[in-house]
């Protein structure tokens, strides 16, 4: 098993953790991104994942990336349509603008002037 690549730093490491945008990021790179008692920023894509405790505790507190020996994997993680909120699993992920978006939304994605050019993965 690899072990899971920062999203920040671009480095390997046995100790990153998943963030709600399915992101893994280190937990030094998390540490400088810490927006409030409740909440750290994907330095990525910049979205907020809630997380109890605060400073260290916080960042602990998030689950464990893939790889990272707790058994927590993307495959374990349900991603939610950006559009939708909680309500709606997606089923796509844009590669351009980063955004989960489920099979409505994805077809929406598609046909948008703006967005059609955008790949789905």
């Amino acid at each position: 098993m690899s072990l899971p690549t920062c999203a920040s730093c671009g480095k390997n490491h046995k100790r990153a953790k998943l963030l709600k945008c399915l992101h893994s990021v280190c937990i030094g790179c998390l540490e400088k991104h810490l927006t409030s008692s409740s909440e750290v920023s994907c330095p990525d894509c910049k979205k907020l994942t809630p997380s109890p405790g605060e400073g260290k505790s916080q960042i602990l507190a998030l689950p464990d990336s893939y790889g990272s020996g707790d058994g927590v994997g993307l495959e374990r993680v349900k991603k939610v349509c950006d559009e939708c909120g909680d309500d709606e699993l997606a089923e796509s992920s844009c590669l351009d603008c980063k955004a989960s978006l489920c099979e409505i939304h994805a077809k929406a994605h598609k046909k948008s002037r703006s967005t059609r050019d955008h790949r789905l993965q």
